[in-house]
C-alpha cells in the first residue's frame, strides 16, 4: 500500500500506513513464489540434493580438503556486476573466481574450473555451496568438474566465504 501510494505522488510515512492498516484491519497482499515444479528437492523429478558432508565444520586439516563457494553482486555505477569465488577454507584464500554482468551457472562453473586448474585437487575433496539456485542449475554436474571430489551443501544459506570477502 505505502509504494502504491508514493506512485501515485502521495508523500505518506510508512509507519503512518501500517498504523491505518492495522486500525481498519487491512492486510496487504503478498507475492508468494510458487512451489518447485516437478516435485524433487531441486525442482527436478527424480534429481535429490547432495547431503551436507561438513556439518557446519569448516576447519579442515590440510588445503584442497575443503572449498566453499559464493556469489556476490558488486553494485558499480554501470550497472551490478556478478562475482562467483571459490574458497579454500584451510588456507582462507580465493582459489577461483569469475566475474560477470550476469548471475548464471556459467559464472559459477567457471570459478569452479578456474579453481580445478590452478589448485589440481585430490581425492577426498567436498565442494561445499548454499545450494542457491544458480549452483542448483549448473549444466555441469560437480563430478564432471572435480572428478574426484564430493560435493556438498547446505539446506539454508550458510555464508560462509562471505565473511573472507570484502564489503560483506
Amino acid at each position: 500500500m505505502h509504494a502504491q501510494l508514493l506512485r501515485e505522488g502521495h508523500e505518506v510515512n510508512h509507519k503512518r500506513v501500517e498504523r491505518l492498516m492495522r486500525s481498519e484491519r487491512l492486510a496487504g497482499a503478498h507475492v508468494r513464489r510458487p512451489p518447485a515444479a516437478g516435485g524433487g528437492p531441486l525442482g527436478v523429478e527424480g534429481v535429490r540434493a547432495w547431503p551436507d558432508l561438513v556439518g557446519r565444520d569448516f576447519q579442515p586439516a590440510a588445503p584442497n580438503q575443503l572449498w566453499c563457494a559464493d556469489l556476490k553482486q558488486i553494485p558499480t555505477d554501470e550497472g551490478v556486476l556478478h562475482l562467483a569465488s571459490v574458497l579454500d577454507c584451510f588456507s582462507r584464500r580465493i582459489v577461483g573466481w569469475q566475474m560477470g554482468p550476469v548471475a548464471d551457472a556459467e559464472l559459477v562453473a567457471g570459478a569452479l574450473e578456474m579453481a580445478v586448474a590452478r589448485r589440481r585437487p585430490g581425492d577426498g575433496l567436498v565442494h561445499h555451496s548454499d545450494g542457491g539456485t544458480r549452483r542448483r542449475r549448473s549444466p555441469l554436474h560437480p563430478s564432471e568438474i572435480i572428478h574426484r571430489g564430493s560435493p556438498s551443501r547446505s539446506s539454508t544459506a550458510s555464508g560462509t566465504s562471505s565473511p573472507f570477502i570484502a564489503g560483506r
